[in-house]
């Protein structure tokens, strides 16, 4: 099978957190940013990729700890890499039970975000460096009325405004 027509495969067969993140991804619905899902590049097919930004985000289910698995990624990550890609991956656990932290980290790397810099101010939330898992999550909702309840729009579960939303 090649690589396009295993990459159509891959669109129709989705797992539960591709699937779920891709809910969130979709149709302009992280601050605008068009992502497309399942789509080659040279000899990978990368889980989801934002052109305009160059960014890919991944999703790692559990297999990707053993020793075979991080050397590909380790290779696949190089070659996606020199063709100007940065890739952020992200758990399945974290699409699970961390969604509005992944959807933050993901605007945060749409932002070209890095440590050595000063972040821009964040949709809502924040982020902390941690050393052993990555980027950890750490969302604080700021909401007139209800500040424990996360903002929505259109009922999309507390997904970052878009640019046009919070200039209103």
């Amino acid at each position: 099978m090649n690589t396009l027509t295993h990459a159509r495969h891959m669109r129709r067969n989705l797992t539960e957190a591709e699937r779920i993140l891709w809910g969130c991804l979709r149709k302009r619905s992280l601050s605008e940013f068009k992502f497309f899902r399942q789509i080659p590049i040279g000899p990978y097919i990368a889980d989801f990729v934002c052109r305009e930004k160059k960014l890919i985000v991944e999703v790692d289910g559990a297999t990707h700890g053993d020793a075979h698995e991080v050397a590909y990624d380790t290779r696949r990550e190089a070659f996606l890499k020199g063709q100007g890609y940065r890739v952020l991956r992200v758990s399945n656990h974290g699409v699970y039970k961390e969604r509005d932290g992944v959807l933050h980290a993901i605007f945060m790397a749409l932002q070209e975000w890095s440590p050595s810099r000063r972040p821009p101010p964040p949709p809502f939330g924040h982020l902390r460096p941690d050393e052993e898992s990555g980027w950890r999550a750490l969302v604080e909702y700021r909401y007139s009325n209800t500040p424990s309840t996360p903002p929505s729009r259109r009922g999309g579960g507390g997904r970052p405004p878009s640019p046009r939303a919070m200039a209103r």
